[in-house]
């Protein structure tokens, strides 16, 4: 067994310790997008109870 060797969606990869930091910037960013979102949302029910 190689323990080098990862099979993931049909791709081989031979080094798993890559990171590609393009595509975790646009992670990053989505996930702001979506807290934004939700925090939104809180910020609107607050407003509601509050009144």
């Amino acid at each position: 067994m190689d323990l080098n060797l990862a099979e993931v969606f049909g791709l081989k990869y031979t080094d798993g310790r890559t990171v590609e930091y393009e595509v975790l910037g646009m992670l990053n960013v989505s996930a702001m997008q979506a807290l934004a979102r939700q925090m939104e949302g809180v910020h609107q029910q607050n407003a509601i109870l509050t009144e």
